[in-house]
């Protein structure tokens, strides 16, 4: 002890220092510490806490004051031509082979838990790259699932689509066969039917005599006739009541008689030499003599005596007795026209340009308008006695000339003299 403390004491004069000599950590631990035995002692006093915190794993026990310091093998002398280097001191100098042997253990350890940190970490970034080649795949699986899905469909849309082609055809196919048979049923329908009736006319024409076929259209007519004179003289009694002239007081038009074979003349058509052409009137075009055989025709002059539309009363037939009142002459004299019936007044009366520069009233026309208006009153008393209205008209009585009076009196006068209605 004391031998080893004098030497301490001379090396603390020479240049080197003492060093110690532990086994290295796998953690990077320092190989070599250069302490001394002084600086050791003056460290453990200063800060003996942090002496047992440090984590050397070579640590000599704290020593009190009163208990003896152990005993430490003598040194050997160093040889003065080493005297120069540092004194090498071995890890079991210091420590005893407990120590040093859980020194290796916990040396063992550490480096037993680094090599499976490491591990460990290779297995976490390995299980990183296996779930993103796993997500990858799921993926790429996921669009060849999709892929083949949107296949199948289209392949079963081309074919829903090629049959629903096919069947369109076949339909509209079959429906423009059946309309173009339909029309053509039609046309030769008709045709037939045309060709049926012309050559039944035409037979019964040759057939029927004719005093009997005047005899029908005379029957017919006399049926129409009678039809149309019951119906006028049941307007005749409702119009007889009516007495009041106001809006109520309605009229019912009387029929028009049927018209005469005078009034309508007949028209003969003659069939066209080819069948492609239209029948035109005879006596709108001089008729060419046919290098064929002229077939027999008859013709009837009663058979537009027989309308086949319904009578009809006329258009312009007064409303109601206000209205029967108010017609004017030309509207009297086309009823009584209409009806059949005699006018006053043989053609209507045509009124003569007068030149603009004539301002004032032209007095020698008084006659004729004195004229017309006995005219008109007779037509419409002529009317309402034909359709059974209890009224008289009678026309102003004649105006005694006056040549003291001036024009524009007499003009007056005769404006405000209006026709009489009595019943």
């Amino acid at each position: 002890m004391t031998g080893g403390h004098k030497k301490r004491q001379k090396s603390k004069g020479k240049a080197s220092k003492p060093t110690i000599k532990i086994p290295s950590t796998p953690m990077g631990a320092p190989k070599s510490v250069s302490t001394s035995p002084a600086d050791d002692k003056n460290a453990s006093a200063q800060d003996p806490q942090s002496s047992l915190a440090s984590p050397s794993p070579f640590r000599t026990p704290p020593t009190s004051p009163s208990t003896p310091a152990p005993d430490l093998p003598p040194m050997t002398s160093v040889p003065e031509q080493h005297s120069l280097q540092d004194p090498v001191i071995a890890a079991e100098d210091i420590a005893s082979p407990e120590i040093l042997a859980i020194a290796d253990v916990f040396a063992t350890m550490k480096s037993a838990l680094v090599s499976m940190t490491s591990a460990f970490d290779h297995l976490g970034a390995q299980t990183d790259k296996l779930m993103e080649i796993a997500t990858d795949t799921k993926a790429t699986q996921q669009l060849r699932l999709v892929q083949s899905t949107l296949e199948k469909q289209i392949e079963k849309q081309k074919a829903e689509i090629e049959s629903l082609r096919t069947s369109l055809q076949h339909k509209i196919k079959e429906a423009v066969e059946n309309k173009i048979k339909e029309e053509m049923y039609n046309m030769l329908k008709e045709s037939i039917q045309q060709q049926i009736e012309e050559k039944v006319r035409q037979e019964l024409a040759l057939q029927i005599p004719e005093d009997l076929h005047q005899q029908v259209i005379s029957h017919k007519r006399q049926i129409l006739e009678v039809k149309a004179s019951l119906h006028n003289s049941e307007a005749r009694r409702y119009n007889a009541l009516q007495t009041i002239p106001g809006p109520n007081a309605r009229l019912r038009p009387l029929l028009r008689p049927l018209p005469t074979p005078e009034q309508s003349p007949v028209i003969l058509i003659s069939p066209s030499s080819s069948p492609g052409e239209s029948p035109t009137p005879v006596s709108a075009f001089p008729h060419v003599p046919a290098p064929t055989p002229i077939k027999r025709s008859i013709s009837h002059p009663l058979r537009s005596a027989v309308p086949d539309t319904p009578l009809t009363p006329s258009q312009i037939f007064p409303r109601d007795l206000s209205a029967l009142f108010a017609l004017s002459q030309e509207e009297a004299r086309r009823l009584l026209h209409e009806y059949g019936l005699d006018s006053a007044t043989a053609s209507p009366v045509k009124e003569s340009a007068k030149p603009k520069a004539l301002a004032s009233v032209d007095e020698e026309t008084t006659d004729s308008e004195e004229d017309d208006s006995e005219a008109h009153a007779r037509d419409l008393n002529t009317f309402m006695a034909h359709i059974g209205v209890p009224f008289l008209m009678i026309p102003a009585p004649k105006e005694k000339k006056d040549e003291s009076a001036p024009m524009s009196a007499r003009t007056r006068r005769r404006t405000l003299l209006t026709p009489l209605i009595i019943k």
